[in-house]
């Protein structure tokens, strides 16, 4: 498979609280190092540009997308890591009180992690409330409609709390899903403690 984008693979450590998107790159012959590795338990994540998802990363009999990989001793084991093409697009309509069309909603596609959601895709409905979501996946997910942009990153486990009742759940495969119908939400955050008062 042609790889023409821009491509990185991550081990990262149980715990992390908020990953960033870099990691290490694929040299020309296929090859992915990762270094100063510590021993412990590691998830394997993909950030890319490509249209492609991880189908498979076994290290000896361990698993690595069902259950992470628990590192030890030193091994001369090869991570086999096989990528695939996204195939399936996700369209729909989002719409507010009253079955009104909502212009410009922001679309997240978010996954169940280790121990919170994390965002996937996000994109911005058109004029009439529809959304193409493109090169999804196959997985299960939650999809959920905001009213207002919410940047990625900050839009985790307590902020889907608050609207995970309004999320749709869905499962993707190889082909594509239309026709989804979503209802819009307000993210609520809690007043601030701080107050300020007028001085004379």
């Amino acid at each position: 498979m042609g790889l023409v984008g821009w491509i990185r693979f991550k081990l990262e450590p149980d715990g992390t609280s908020e990953l960033t998107e870099d990691g290490q790159p694929v040299a020309k012959d296929g090859e992915v190092v990762f270094n100063r590795l510590q021993p412990g338990h590691y998830r394997l994540y993909l950030f890319t540009d490509d249209p492609v998802y991880i189908k498979s990363a076994r290290l000896g009999n361990q698993d690595a997308l069902d259950n992470g990989l628990s590192l030890r001793d030193p091994s001369d084991e090869v991570l086999d890591i096989t990528l695939a093409t996204s195939k399936a697009d996700l369209s729909g309509i989002v719409s507010g009180d009253g079955g009104a069309p909502v212009a410009e909603a922001d679309v997240k596609l978010s996954a169940q992690g280790e121990d919170a959601p994390y965002v996937i895709k996000s994109v911005v409905a058109d004029g009439a409330g529809h959304f193409v979501m493109k090169a999804v996946p196959p997985g299960k997910y939650s999809l959920i409609a905001l009213n207002e942009a919410v940047r990625n990153r900050g839009f985790g486990a307590f902020e889907f709390d608050q609207v995970k009742q309004w999320a749709v759940p869905i499962e993707v495969r190889e082909v594509s899903v239309d026709g989804i119908s979503l209802k819009s939400t307000n993210l609520r955050f809690a007043a601030s403690a701080c107050s300020t008062s007028l001085l004379p």
